[in-house]
């Protein structure tokens, strides 16, 4: 039996006998365990499968004692590996089926774990193995196979140790690729591994891990592999390694040649490989186990990469490798390799107790290798070369993992104790012998060229030039560099000969170290002086040589001169230590100031003074620095406005005079203080001469505008608030830090109170004692200065700044508040106006502005700024600032108190005159015209005054009412003052809560002698023929309005009469106007969820042309409809001729096919239609309701009363169900009754009620009507009547409900000639009567009389009745008589039926054509 079926068998034969025993369990917990193992070892080698089938070939061609070849082929279906190693004897094929086991040990091989071969796994569940001694595979399937045939079946996530049960191979199964695997046979590798992909591997996963893993570079490390191929892949390559003995060093050469293009590409490298060992203390190995002992030396080498001259390459890092890369990475440009112990997934360096001591070893064996090897042969076999150097430092990135972080300390600290930094001198020398130059150095090679340094103790420059290197030395401790004062210190001043190249130097080294080189610089003699002497910047002033063309200075000042190199970046830099042009800040204030800011100065030596700031001047001109505070202490000759006086003066302190400036303005705004602050210097007569003298004295502070000082603090806690230095303070000022938004500036949001500063105030020169004069010559003159100025100067000195100084405080320090300046201008009274021809000083809040439209009337009462003032330059600016009113978009606060001081004016003349009158109007309409639809309602309206009218005579009253409608108007102005206004000043009224009459006072229309005839009609047919024509106009001109227009227009109801009066009643009083000719009645109503208006139209008849008051309707039917802008258009339509009515809408683009679109949008729409399907469907109740059965002792009523509702009605519209044949209880009724009939009516004892609607409540299914139909009180009426006692019945209640109704007219003040009783003379009416209601609407009346007492009880009702109900909804009312044969009927009425019945409030009965409205009980009013 061959070792295959050997191992095979040995694991088969003790799960047979724990089946046999029983003992399943313990083979399934054994089994697992084992696979679990198997398992664990995949997942802690994923992704390093590569690596390890290359390990095992080098380890197969060291038991070989051959160099070994290795090819990677990756086809469709797997991944194949061949080498030509020793292949697989009995003893590999143990190890390899085996977990830990290996047939290698430490030192022997790279892999001696016995677990590498398991990560296949990630890739494959069968691998295939074909070798010249031994061939097999290992399949999980087959072991799931084989154990279940023994144990059964298995447990659901039971594992099995695949790799335990090997089985033999053939060469068909490998499938595919077995062409391949016998191609690699016959090229001589011994063996070759077939890894097939398991199902959910892709080919492309395999690729990527291939392409990551395997490069040429990894031959450098393995000792006995040669040759590595790649095929199969995007990256395939072949490489091959040739190691020749070099002085010491294996150098190596890596060809490479990559054929994944079409031509084929060879590259190659070269190293220089340091190795060495290492013999391990036996103490260190007896942790790692057993199989460490043997070991007797641990190997380890550094790989440093070179070019073809064998010079060191710097451009990359390498992470530590164990013959192939970790994830440990030192950050050094050299690859370390040692046969440290790794973690379990091979990619760390092991830092377990176990291993620690040992890789501890290795590591500082690389150290002590490098400090006594490597470093210093790398350096002198280079030639002392600064790559070699750059190379052995550590590169400036940082380190990767424990591992990397050891390697990298102890590389820095052998470094330190090797020689190998080449000096200036010439030697090599270890750091901490050298001392680094400052880095700010521009060039380490001119630092040496131009400085004296010690070569012995300093960096050979093109070395110290290696950033790497210099980064390295700036973290060794202990090394001391050589700092910026310590090179200057060694850096010979400059002379004639040096000078260039020692400027050129310094500049180069200020770009990179830039003010603190600067600073340093100052301290040493680094200024070369004309005469050769060296000067230290910071001791004084250096000037540079005055410059050709300036006026010179006196040539006995002692003025240190620096001589001036050519280059411009050399005198910048001489400006930077402090060198200065030659007549500047420091000259003068040093030299001329002292002179000419002393008054015992003789005038020979000021004029020679002067004569040199002139040349300072011109020299300032080409843009020197400003020098106004100091030059501001020049005194000059000054002068009072009248000349009294004459003394000399600060020149920051002087206004030019007159002759100067070219007006007279300074000296009238500030020659009253007596003052001699006027330049007293001749004007020269040369024009070009003054302009230069002009400049100078601007230049000295001399100002031709009043100073506006501003007062910023010079120190960090200068000018703190509250502390009383400020020099602005003082009574005023006091004021201004009071104002609200002042003292809210002043605080700090933070809440650090003592720590406020006021960083910038201004104040006008003598502000406060200008106004104070009230002299409105001076005020003028200072308006003009302002304004001429105010962009320019005054305009940024409206905002003090108040600063936080708190070190804590968090974001932003500063806030802005009005200053002390703009406090001034506004608040106190120095504007100069003119207000009716009187010349006036106010506030600049109350000065207007005047506008071309402006009325003359309204311009001789308002404060008015001059023209010229407004027209001046920078007037517009200066009015805008000062918040002046524009007469053109005036302010309402600047309006209402216009209007105010206009009844002022009225009430100290005794009364509103015309002027004052039309003043108001225009005030209030242009009131009216700048408020906002959205402001809200002034605050106190009480206190504003309107011009108002009553009996004619003008007033100016408070909160007066208005009213639109002219007749109401008329009437009320009678009685009380009335606004005095333009008709639609709607914003107005509504911002002062004004009363509009036309919505407060109740009226009411009192017709006489009603028209029901002809009259009616045409009245009618005119007004129906032109309602399409005004529905017309009003979607042309206010499509807005549609929706709200078409159903007020299509429910107007008309009332036709030969008189109309008016009754008015508001607040107590009660006014009537026969002289009404016209009035519309309306009240709004809720209809799907929309409002609408419905109205009724009264209209009294012309006694001469017998036609209504057209003009008086067309006005207030816009006003019903709400487009009053239409009213006159109306107007018109309703009195042209429809020639002329075609023509007007022709006019108006409004053409005969949308007049067309109008009438049919006035007709029942379908909209409404749907209404009316809706309000019926909802009505008619559902087939089969208990409620529905007819009670047998009315059938013969219903099956007549059925009828009526689709066909003509019955005879008697009025009372209860009509019978034709007469019976046994239409008998007991006539008996009943009596031959005297019913008494007469008391008509004073009839009561109208409203009835107040309850809940329908079904009867209960199983109830028969009894005789009770209704849900009220018992019915005493007999169940049956005769057709003649039931037109009785009618005609009783309807004369019962006539009489009752024209008694309610006349107890509400209407006229009771209003109510007709229609059905009298037409009995076909689907109403009974007409009248009107409280709010005048016109309403038709539907009378149900009965005998009964219970107003609920259901009624006859006709289809047309219903369909009238239908259409006039709130119109129409039922009006239910009970009790109609008592002396003193009730009268109960419900409008809008159909409503109440949509409601739940009421039953429609199609069945019995009957209604039932319901009331609750005992509740009636």
């Amino acid at each position: 039996m061959d070792v295959v079926a050997r191992l095979c068998e040995g694991e088969l034969r003790p799960l047979r006998l724990l089946a046999a025993d029983g003992l399943h369990d313990s083979a399934f917990k054994s089994l697992h365990e084992r696979g679990e193992g198997q398992e664990l070892v995949r997942q802690q080698y994923t992704g390093r499968y590569p690596f390890e089938l290359l390990q095992n070939a080098n380890d197969a061609a060291w038991d070989a004692g051959s160099r070994g070849r290795v090819h990677f082929l990756l086809t469709e279906t797997a991944l194949i590996v061949a080498d030509n190693g020793f292949g697989f004897g009995d003893e590999q094929v143990n190890a390899i089926c085996s977990l830990g086991r290996s047939s290698k040990g430490p030192g022997e091989a790279v892999g001696h774990k016995g677990l590498g071969f398991k990560s296949v796994g990630e890739i494959t569940d069968h691998p295939q193995i074909t070798s010249a001694r031994a061939s097999f595979q290992f399949s999980s399937e087959r072991v799931w196979t084989d154990v279940s045939a023994i144990l059964g079946a298995l447990p659901a996530g039971q594992k099995l140790p695949v790799y335990a049960f090997p089985f033999p191979v053939e060469a068909g199964d490998f499938g595919p690729d077995a062409g391949r695997v016998a191609e690699l046979r016959g090229d001589g590798f011994t063996t070759v591994i077939r890894l097939p992909f398991s199902e959910g591997v892709g080919r492309e996963i395999v690729e990527q891990h291939l392409v990551d893993n395997l490069h040429p570079r990894l031959l450098l490390f393995l000792p006995n592999v040669d040759h590595l191929q790649l095929r199969g892949t995007g990256s395939n390559f072949s490489a091959e390694v040739s190691r020749e003995p070099e002085d010491g060093v294996e150098h190596v050469l890596l060809a490479t040649t990559s054929d994944s293009d079409d031509e084929p590409d060879e590259t190659g490298e070269e190293w220089f490989i340091y190795r060495g060992s290492v013999v391990p203390d036996a103490a260190l190995l007896a942790p790692l186990g057993d199989a460490w002992n043997s070991i007797t030396e641990a190997r380890f080498a550094v790989a440093v990469p070179v070019d073809d001259a064998g010079l060191p390459l710097v451009s990359e890092t390498f992470p530590l490798h164990v013959f192939f890369p970790t994830d440990e990475r030192p950050g050094l440009h050299v690859a370390v390799h040692a046969e440290w112990v790794l973690t379990m997934d091979r990619r760390q360096v092991a830092a377990t107790p176990e291993s620690l001591g040992f890789n501890r070893m290795l590591v500082n064996a690389v150290g002590d290798f490098l400090t006594a090897s490597v470093a210093p042969d790398l350096v002198n076999r280079t030639g002392a070369n600064a790559a070699a150097v750059e190379a052995l430092v550590p590169a400036t990135v940082a380190s990767v993992g424990a591992g990397g972080a050891d390697m990298r300390a102890r590389w820095i600290e052998a470094l330190l104790a090797a020689s190998f930094m080449p000096a200036a001198d010439g030697q090599l020398r270890t750091p901490v012998q050298i001392r680094p130059l400052t880095q700010s150095l521009p060039s380490p090679e001119r630092a040496h060229q131009v400085a004296e340094l010690d070569p012995g103790h300093t960096l050979r420059p093109d070395i110290e030039e290696r950033n790497a290197v210099r980064t390295f030395l700036s973290h060794v401790p202990g090394i001391d560099e050589i700092g910026v004062p310590e090179f200057l210190s060694s850096l010979p001043p400059p002379t004639r000969d040096t000078v260039h190249d020692y400027y050129d130097f310094l500049v180069a080294w200020r770009e990179r170290a830039g003010s603190p080189l600067v600073a340093e610089l100052r301290k040493v003699p680094s200024v070369l002086g004309v005469n050769g002497q060296n000067f230290i910047p910071g001791d004084g002033t250096i000037f540079f040589p005055r410059e050709r063309g300036v006026a010179a200075l006196p040539e006995d000042l002692p003025i240190p001169v620096a001589y001036s190199p050519a280059t411009d970046e050399a005198q910048s830099l001489l400006r930077d230590l402090g060198v200065k042009p030659f007549e500047w800040r420091e000259l003068i204030r040093d030299f001329l100031i002292t002179l000419l800011a002393s008054p015992e100065t003789d005038e020979t030596t000021r004029s020679r003074g002067m004569a040199a700031l002139r040349a300072y001047r011109l020299a300032r001109l080409s843009g020197s620095e400003d020098l106004e505070p100091v030059l501001g202490r020049v005194l000059l000759p000054g002068r009072t406005a009248d000349a009294n006086m004459r003394e000399l003066r600060p020149a920051a302190l002087m206004y030019f005079s007159a002759p100067w400036s070219g007006s007279d303005d300074l000296e009238l705004i500030y020659g009253a203080f007596n003052e001699p602050e006027f330049l007293d210097v001749a004007v020269p007569e040369d024009s070009e001469q003054r302009g230069d003298e002009l400049d100078f004295f601007r230049m000295l502070g001399v100002t031709d505008h009043p100073r506006l000082d501003e007062a910023k603090p010079t120190e960090q806690w200068g000018y703190m608030v509250g502390s009383g230095r400020h020099p602005h303070r003082g009574g005023l000022f006091n004021e201004w830090m009071a104002l609200p938004e002042v003292d809210a500036a002043a605080r700090c949001p933070q809440g650090h109170p003592a720590s406020q500063q006021l960083r910038r105030s201004y104040q006008l020169d003598r502000h406060e004692q200008l106004v104070e004069s009230k002299d409105p010559l001076r005020l003028m003159a200072l308006w003009k200065q302002l304004a001429r100025r105010w962009g320019a100067t005054y305009e940024d000195g409206m905002n003090a700044q108040f600063w936080c100084v708190n070190t804590v405080h968090a974001g932003e320090r500063g806030r802005l508040a009005p200053s002390l300046f703009a406090h001034t201008l506004r608040a106190r009274s120095w504007v100069p106006v003119d207000r009716g021809n009187v010349a006036e000083l106010v506030l600049p809040m109350n000065a207007w502005i005047s506008a071309a439209q402006t009325p003359r009337r309204i311009q001789e009462r308002i404060p008015r700024i001059s023209e010229a003032m407004y027209q001046a330059h920078g007037g517009p600016g200066l009015a805008a600032a000062l918040h002046l009113t524009d007469a053109g978009r005036p302010r309402v606060e600047d309006l209402l108190t216009l209007l105010g001081s206009i009844a002022d004016e009225a009430d100290a003349a005794g009364g509103p005159n015309r002027e004052t009158v039309q003043a108001a109007r225009w005030v209030q309409r242009t009131l009216h015209d700048v408020l906002r639809e959205d402001l809200e309602p002034h605050p106190a309206p009480e206190t504003v005054r309107l011009l108002a009218t009553q009996n004619g005579k003008s007033s100016f009253v408070a909160q007066p009412p208005y009213a639109e409608d002219p007749l109401l108007r008329d009437t009320f102005e009678k009685q009380r003052p009335l606004l005095s206004a333009e008709a639609g000043l709607t914003r107005l009224t509504r911002y002062l809560s004004l009363t509009k009459l036309d919505d407060a006072v109740k009226t009411s229309p009192l017709p006489f002698g009603e028209h029901h005839d002809a009259l009616y009609d045409d009245t009618a047919t005119r007004v129906n023929r032109i309602k399409p024509y005004l529905f017309a106009l009003v979607r042309a001109e206010n499509s807005s309005a549609e929706n709200r227009v078409r159903p007020a227009l299509r429910s107007l109801e008309l009332i036709v009469c030969d008189e109309l009066a008016l009754r008015y009643q508001y607040d107590e009083t009660e006014v009537t106007r026969q002289d009404a000719v016209c009035y519309i009645a309306s009240r709004a109503e809720r209809r799907r969820g929309r409002s609408v208006n419905v109205g009724t139209a009264y209209l009294e008849l012309d006694p001469t042309t017998r036609q209504p008051h057209w003009f008086p309707l067309g006005r207030q039917l816009a006003q019903f409809l709400n487009v009053p802008t239409l009213s006159d258009a109306f107007t018109m339509l309703l009195t042209a001729t429809s020639g002329d009515r075609k023509r007007m809408m022709d006019d108006r683009q409004i053409h005969d096919s949308d007049v067309r679109e109008a009438r049919q949008l006035l007709r029942i729409s379908a909209e409404d239609d749907e209404e009316l399907s809706n309000v019926l469907d909802s009505l008619v109740p559902e087939p089969g309701d208990e409620d529905q059965r007819e009670p047998d002792e009315v059938a013969v009523l219903n099956q007549a009363a059925a009828a009526s509702v689709t066909v003509e009605p019955p005879a008697d519209d009025n009372g209860e169900p009509a019978e034709a044949e007469q019976s046994a209880d239409v008998a007991a009724v006539k008996q009943a009754a009596g031959p005297a009939g019913p008494p007469a009516v008391d008509y004073s004892r009839v009561e109208i009620v409203d009835a107040r609607p309850g809940r329908h409540a079904p009867d209960a299914p199983s109830r028969r009507p009894s005789a009770r139909i209704g849900t009220g009180g018992t019915s005493t009426a007999p169940s049956v009547q005769t057709e003649e006692q039931n037109r009785r019945v009618g005609k009783r209640g309807e004369e019962v409900a006539y009489n009752a109704e024209r008694r309610r007219l006349t107890e509400i003040g209407k006229n009771p000639a209003s109510v007709h009783w229609i059905s009298k003379t037409d009995e076909l009416s689907p109403y009974d009567l007409m009248s009107v209601d409280e709010d005048d609407q016109l309403i038709y009346i539907e009378v149900k009389a009965t005998r009964a007492s219970d107003p609920a009880e259901p009624f006859y009702i006709s289809h047309a009745e219903l369909i009238e109900a239908t259409y006039r909804r709130s119109r129409y009312y039922i009006y239910r008589v009970t009790d109609v044969d008592d002396a003193a009927p009730l009268i109960t009425r419900w409008a809008d039926p159909l409503a109440l019945i949509k409601e739940g409030r009421g039953r429609l009965l199609l069945a019995k054509a009957q209604m039932a409205l319901t009331v609750e009980e005992d509740a009636v009013e």
